[in-house]
């Protein structure tokens, strides 16, 4: 079951759109099934995946260009499929506080109205370029509400965006993220800060999937922030698979690396 979700967001000051997909609780065939069954007073809270849409795109591109509803019914598992614009899922120096929003309230808004487990080996986050920072992000940031993490073709260094110099005319860079640039390195905004912080502070690390095309832009990226889990000895699946920055190769990885986060071969 898809829901388009519409309400005031206390943190965003502003009315925000999401999406919600509740797989039915009963799958059979329901003809001569009493209603009761099919539909139970009350259901068991469900296992729930964030998932985070890429830059200069929307939540309605997991709807348009993947079978997002139908591998929510096969896992079983609820997705929420939030808008942030081109936010970098990120509390904006000149902008709304897009980090606390998808962090804090957005599970507060889902679990106020939907059966959704707020345990934390229940919950999970994913995305895609942008979003597969987000996701990452809100993991590392969060470990104790969040089991893993999935990264397709994610923007894994965020120095690398803020210097390369090919995003300027896409993103506004400066609103994110402020002038001094510099300064989010090291910062809670730096996933490689995030990643050396669990590890200093002896935290429980999330689970974390990464997969890139060998032909993407950010190939060279996903390998070094791999090769730097290895060298901090946190586990983790990397996957390097012939294929670009497209749906093409998020599609069938996305369905890999879901599979791989909750174990279900």
């Amino acid at each position: 079951m898809l829901y388009t979700c519409n309400g005031h967001s206390a943190v965003l000051k502003s009315y925000i759109t999401y999406y919600v997909i509740i797989p039915p609780y009963y799958k059979k065939d329901t003809l001569g099934v009493p209603l009761d069954k099919i539909y139970p007073g009350k259901r068991k809270p469900l296992s729930v995946l964030y998932l985070f849409h890429g830059g200069v795109a929307d939540a309605s591109c997991w709807l348009r260009y993947t079978d997002i509803e139908a591998l929510a019914e096969e896992l079983d598992i609820a997705v929420v499929m939030p808008n942030v614009g081109n936010s970098y899922y990120t509390d904006m120096v000149h902008g709304p506080a897009y980090y606390m929003f998808v962090s804090e309230e957005l599970p507060r808004m889902v679990r106020s109205v939907f059966p959704i487990s707020e345990k934390r080996e229940d919950n999970y986050t994913a995305g895609l370029s942008m979003g597969g920072y987000g996701a990452l992000k809100v993991a590392l940031r969060n470990p104790e509400k969040y089991k893993g993490a999935v990264s397709l073709s994610g923007v894994v260094d965020i120095m690398d965006l803020l210097t390369c110099g090919l995003y300027e005319d896409l993103l506004d860079l400066d609103a994110i993220y402020g002038k001094d640039r510099e300064k989010v390195r090291g910062s809670k905004e730096d996933l490689y800060f995030l990643t050396k912080k669990l590890i200093d502070e002896k935290k429980q690390i999330p689970d974390l999937y990464l997969a890139v095309g060998r032909e993407d832009y950010f190939a060279k990226t996903n390998e070094e922030y791999a090769d730097y889990l290895t060298g901090l000895g946190i586990e983790h699946c990397f996957e390097l698979d012939e294929g670009n920055h497209d749906w093409d190769f998020w599609n069938p990885h996305l369905r890999r690396g879901l599979k791989w986060l909750l174990k279900k071969g």
